[in-house]
């Protein structure tokens, strides 16, 4: 995904907030991954509701999104979160090998779920168990869908790493929490 404005990267936007959208609707309207006819009403504190869903946008893809794509986005939108929330926060600086993992796929996923590097940037290897980032992945998917085995990862490998880093920061609150440091 591109930076700074450009046409494409509008393009992009647009497909990434329209495939949010529908996984939306299936999500909230509970109907796996048949979209509900009349979409899902959604309250609002000062309007009407809201019906998300109830046809495609305009432009986008009048097929329901395949499983993999819900799951897929869900996930992301799961690692987007945590990884924000640690950045935010200061944790994503700790070199604890899971964070450094996630900080990573964090990256690939803010560019279009593939891995990238920026001009000059130098990569250490990253390590999470089996899985291994090195800048020699530059350009490779972070998820496998149609190639198992151009991908990075499947999904429930990103859900072990939710799992990991939770695990690993349940880990820190006790370092934390012995008593007053000062």
């Amino acid at each position: 995904m591109e930076k700074g404005g450009s046409k494409h990267s509008g393009a992009e936007a647009i497909r990434l907030i329209d495939e949010q959208l529908r996984v939306l609707t299936i999500s909230l309207g509970g109907a796996g991954v048949v979209l509900p006819a009349e979409g899902v009403e959604l309250a609002r504190k000062q309007a009407p509701a809201f019906v998300l869903g109830a046809q495609a946008p305009a432009g986008a893809a009048s097929e329901p999104p395949s499983r993999a794509t819900v799951q897929r986005v869900l996930v992301t939108n799961a690692l987007l979160a945590v990884g924000g929330f640690l950045f935010d926060h200061d944790i994503a600086n700790s070199r604890a090998p899971e964070i450094q993992f996630l900080s990573r796929v964090r990256d690939a996923i803010r560019n279009g779920n593939v891995l990238t590097l920026r001009p000059g940037e130098s990569v250490p290897e990253t390590h999470l168990g089996d899985l291994t980032i090195r800048a020699s992945d530059a350009g490779r998917p972070l998820f496998c869908e149609d190639d198992e085995a151009n991908g990075l990862m499947c999904i429930g490998d990103a859900v072990a790493l939710l799992q990991r880093v939770a695990d690993h920061l349940r880990g820190m609150r006790h370092l934390f929490s012995a008593g007053d440091a000062g």
